[in-house]
């Protein structure tokens, strides 16, 4: 069992459609030493339907979004002021596309599960059936 997650935003390049030059696609929980494709193809499984496998294709851009604060008991560098979190919060909001932030009718954003963590889901589950 993993005691680490990743997360992983993967953005696709939709210029050529949207005018846009970088647009989130959805993120991806990697277990902690699975390696994360920085772009290409990126495959996983639907969180809450798991037998549904998902590809993204053409990947231009990962960013990792989860950051170590803490190591062997100790914060690995100073925490951030309100005000950055909140700075920060706020950039990431508006990074989104407004048909994922308007309130009637918004796309679904995507959060998927790597192969591994899937894999991990379903044994999981399957161990909770025999019980």
């Amino acid at each position: 069992m993993p005691t680490l997650l990743e997360l992983s935003r993967q953005a696709r390049d939709y210029s050529q459609f949207l005018q846009r030059a970088s647009q989130p696609v959805g993120d991806v929980l990697y277990d902690y030493d699975e390696p994360v494709p920085e772009q290409g193809d990126v495959r996983g499984r639907d969180r809450t339907q798991r037998h549904v496998s998902i590809r993204w294709r053409d990947v231009r851009l990962c960013s990792r979004l989860l950051e170590t604060v803490f190591e062997n008991g100790r914060r690995t560098g100073q925490a951030p002021s309100i005000d950055e979190i909140r700075q920060r919060a706020a950039n990431q909001i508006a990074s989104l596309p407004e048909e994922f932030k308007r309130l009637r009718n918004p796309e679904i954003y995507r959060v998927i599960l790597s192969d591994t963590i899937g894999q991990m889901k379903e044994e999981l589950l399957s161990n909770r059936e025999q019980v």
